[in-house]
């Protein structure tokens, strides 16, 4: 069961009464608000009264540690990933570079 901080603005809606209030921004923080709203496909409404429950969440001692753990987690593994196919490309070469040089040693011309 969420708690009131973990529901989302359209859950929200339909359980409690809407207040209407009037906020300024700096410019620069509402581009990216109408970004990310746009990018998660809600309106900047939406998107920002999520933003308010998620920092009263946090506010009142309620984070989401599993899913930040496994994000990073994830990150974590594509690095190692990455970095594997790396290596591997790097042992190929190497490989193919001391084949080179036992066949010029024994007087093969591979290089043409």
């Amino acid at each position: 069961m969420k708690t009131a901080e973990e529901k989302t603005a359209s859950e929200t809606k339909e359980v409690s009464k809407v207040r209407k209030m009037s906020v300024r921004f700096p410019e620069e923080a509402m581009k990216q608000v109408e970004s990310w709203a746009k990018l998660r496909q809600v309106s900047i409404n939406d998107w920002i009264t999520d933003a308010i429950y998620l920092k009263l969440s946090h506010e009142n001692g309620h984070y989401n540690v599993p899913d930040i753990m496994t994000a990073r987690m994830n990150q974590l593994l594509t690095a190692q990933e990455a970095g594997s196919r790396q290596l591997e490309n790097i042992e190929n070469l190497v490989m193919q570079l001391f084949q080179t040089v036992l066949s010029l040693e024994n007087g093969e011309d591979s290089l043409f």
